[in-house]
């Protein structure tokens, strides 16, 4: 005769635990996770001009940019304007790799246009940017339009969504 084994019935104490459990962890992960969080939007800042020593500067940064972080920037004719700014000073220098392959401040057009390229490693954010300037009156200004600026990732994907901001001369 073959002996049959019944099977001992589930002890709902324990079935309840472990469900109890299963779902703190999945609540837990949850709130740490990105589940709820939305994702940061990418931007672009430009801090305000800091007078460094006789010279003018302004840094421009970035945050968050995905696909595996920005690789190149163009700034199309006509968007970077300026207030008390002597255009013929003006000058870009790339950082954190950035390398600016043209630019242009002064008349005739183009006006106020740069292209600027990472050729080794994409960055998701930091410094990008510097433009060095000598100003013509109290409280120079440089701004950008963003809708003649555009960001490029590592992928060859152009960023569509982020947010230009300015902020102060903080170091």
């Amino acid at each position: 005769m073959i002996a049959r084994r019944i099977p001992k019935q589930a002890n709902p104490r324990l079935a309840s635990f472990a469900l109890l459990l299963v779902g703190l962890v999945v609540f837990l992960s949850a709130c740490s996770g990105s589940w709820f969080t939305p994702e940061e939007e990418a931007g672009l800042i430009v801090r305000a001009p800091m007078l460094v020593g006789e010279t003018w500067e302004v840094v421009i940064s970035v945050a968050n940019i995905p696909h595996g972080g920005l690789a190149g920037i163009h700034i199309d004719q006509g968007g970077i304007t300026t207030e008390n700014v002597d255009e013929s000073t003006m000058a870009a220098s790339g950082m954190n790799g950035f390398v600016v392959t043209a630019q242009d401040y002064t008349d005739p057009e183009p006006k106020g246009t740069l292209i600027a390229v990472n050729p080794s490693e994409a960055i998701t954010g930091g410094k990008i940017l510097k433009f060095t300037f000598q100003a013509t009156g109290e409280n120079p200004v440089v701004t950008l339009d963003k809708s003649k600026v555009t960001l490029s990732t590592d992928l060859g994907i152009f960023v569509t969504s982020w947010e230009l901001s300015t902020t102060g001369n903080t170091p």
